[in-house]
């Protein structure tokens, strides 16, 4: 995670740009994924979350 946080750095990006969840490796659960797409949904609108959940199989959100 360290060196994401060091190219967000080196490229500008402000940390407010960019959020890190610390979802233990091979342990992410499909709704734990659910709960990061409706937060995603509810703070933003318009094409890119439109976009987002048209690559989301249908019955599965």
């Amino acid at each position: 995670m360290m060196e994401f946080v060091d190219a967000m750095e080196r490229l500008g990006l402000p940390e407010s740009n960019y959020e890190i969840y610390d979802f233990e490796d091979g342990q992410l659960q499909v709704d734990e994924v659910k709960e990061v797409v409706r937060k995603y949904e509810e703070r933003y609108s318009g094409p890119i979350i439109r976009l987002f959940r048209i690559m989301i199989p249908t019955g599965t959100m």
